[in-house]
């Protein structure tokens, strides 16, 4: 229903902007049409607040958060950009359940991160555990892996 609304409220945008710059005569023939890129200004003006958002979450993260090297364009990238860590939610209730265990010894040891992909679950880890441990099969992803880990 939204998504239906902002379409028909666009495509108004859009008419009005092309009777902005349409000069018609009694004879319903065009006298001056200016050429326009009308429809990009409603991208631009999104394309800005998204790009201050994103940069508003980028100095948050920063301040509590260790930055990452990660793929563009990427999945787990665009969620860790959002987000600040990929699939935060599920290792915030990992954590919750490890420590209703009640077992402290627990994060005296280490942790593996089989698969570890960029690190996003290694640097989770290393908040918790003395000692992570990291794997990562894939030679590229290994290499940005390895940047993380210094």
């Amino acid at each position: 229903m939204l998504h239906c609304a902002r379409s028909i409220f666009s495509q108004q945008i859009a008419d009005i902007l092309r009777e902005l710059f349409m000069i018609k005569s009694r004879a319903k023939t065009t006298l001056f049409v200016k050429r326009t890129a009308s429809p990009n200004v409603i991208r631009k003006i999104q394309r800005f607040y998204l790009e201050r958002h994103l940069n508003k979450l980028s100095r948050h993260h920063l301040e509590c958060r260790q930055q990452l090297v990660v793929f563009s364009f990427d999945y787990v990238s665009t969620a860790i950009n959002i987000d600040g860590i990929y699939e935060i939610d599920e290792l915030e209730v990992l954590f919750e359940w490890l420590k209703l265990l009640n077992i402290d010894e627990i994060f005296e040891g280490s942790a593996l991160d089989i698969g570890a992909n960029i690190g996003n679950h290694s640097l989770y880890f290393s908040d918790y555990f003395s000692e992570v441990l990291s794997y990562e099969p894939h030679p590229l992803t290994y290499e940005l892996l390895k940047r993380v880990s210094v």
